[in-house]
């Protein structure tokens, strides 16, 4: 089980966002490893508006209406990672997840425009030292 939280303090968008998540280890040896996981997000009020709000200033550009989302909880995930090492030293890790929006930031017309659905997948060389 985790907790982290990140605040901005390059003052872009004064945000925070606080990530719960908790994982288990479903295989683990000296070569491989398998790992199941889920997390989820919440975003106060000054962090949602800058990735899913609509300014009045930019309705008649974007062809969106007006939106204004509050603090919540933006989205909950759930990922597969698995690790194989060919040596001590080299391996590779691969992760395959999705996070699903919620709340208000699903709500928000430029998720309309896109997905609620946020894929990822990636393959890693690991080097230990």
């Amino acid at each position: 089980m985790e907790l982290s939280l990140v605040h901005d303090v390059s003052r872009t968008y004064d945000g925070l966002l606080a990530t719960a998540s908790a994982g288990y280890m479903a295989v683990r040896d000296a070569d491989t490893f398998l790992s199941l996981d889920m997390q989820t997000t919440w975003a106060n009020a000054d962090y949602m508006p800058t990735y899913f709000g609509i300014a009045p200033a930019d309705v008649i550009q974007s062809g969106l209406p007006e939106y204004r989302p509050g603090s919540g909880f933006r989205d909950v995930g759930a990922g597969l990672s698995a690790g194989y090492s060919f040596t001590r030293r080299w391996g590779v890790i691969g992760r395959l997840g999705a996070n699903y929006l919620v709340g208000d930031a699903a709500d928000s017309p430029i998720t309309d425009e896109g997905s609620r659905w946020q894929p990822l997948g990636g393959l890693t060389l690991s080097y230990r030292f």
